[in-house]
C-alpha cells in the first residue's frame, strides 16, 4: 500500500478543524458517528412522527480523546483513512508513541470500537501517562434509556 502522503484515500493533519461539523465521520452504513462527538446514529432508528421524523441521537461510548499531562508536548497527527474506514490520532514524542483508533467494524456491523496503543523505544522503562477523556453520559433526547440488570456476577 502506498504511503499516506501518496494515497488519495488517506487524509492527515496536525490539527482538527475548528468547526465541529467538519470533523471526520466514521461509519459502516449501519452505525455511524462524527469523531469526538457525543452521539452516534443507527440505521433505521428514528424518533418523531409524520413530517417531524429524524434520526434518533444515541449516546456515543466511543467519544474518547487522548491527552497528555501539562508540560508534555508531543507531535500530534490526525488521520482519516477512507480505504479502511479508520480515524487515528497519534501522539509522538521521543519517549513514546500513543495511537488512538476509531472504527466501525465492516463485517460485525453492530460494532463500533476504539483502541489505544502505546509504544516506547526499546531499552526505556520510564513511566508514560496518557489521559483518556470522555464526556459519556447514557442519556438521549430521543430514547428512554434505562439501566439494565447487572450481569457481572452471573454464573
Amino acid at each position: 500500500m502506498a504511503d499516506s502522503e501518496e494515497d488519495p484515500a488517506v487524509f492527515s493533519s496536525t490539527c482538527l478543524p475548528s468547526d465541529p461539523r467538519l470533523l471526520a465521520t466514521v461509519t459502516n452504513a449501519y452505525l455511524g458517528t462524527r469523531v469526538y462527538r457525543d452521539i452516534l446514529h443507527i440505521n433505521g432508528v428514528y424518533n418523531g412522527a409524520a413530517g417531524d421524523t429524524h434520526r434518533a441521537d444515541i449516546p456515543s461510548p466511543v467519544n474518547v480523546r487522548m491527552a497528555v499531562p501539562d508540560g508534555d508536548v508531543p507531535f500530534e497527527t490526525f488521520t482519516l483513512n477512507t480505504r479502511t474506514g479508520t480515524f487515528s490520532h497519534v501522539l509522538q514524542s521521543p519517549s513514546y508513541t500513543a495511537t488512538h483508533q476509531i472504527y466501525a467494524h465492516h463485517s460485525l456491523v453492530h460494532l463500533m470500537a476504539f483502541s489505544i496503543t502505546i509504544q516506547r523505544p526499546a531499552g526505556t522503562s520510564q513511566p508514560i501517562t496518557v489521559q483518556l477523556q470522555t464526556p459519556f453520559v447514557p442519556t438521549s433526547q430521543d430514547l428512554d434509556l434505562q439501566r439494565g440488570p447487572d450481569f457481572q456476577e452471573a454464573q
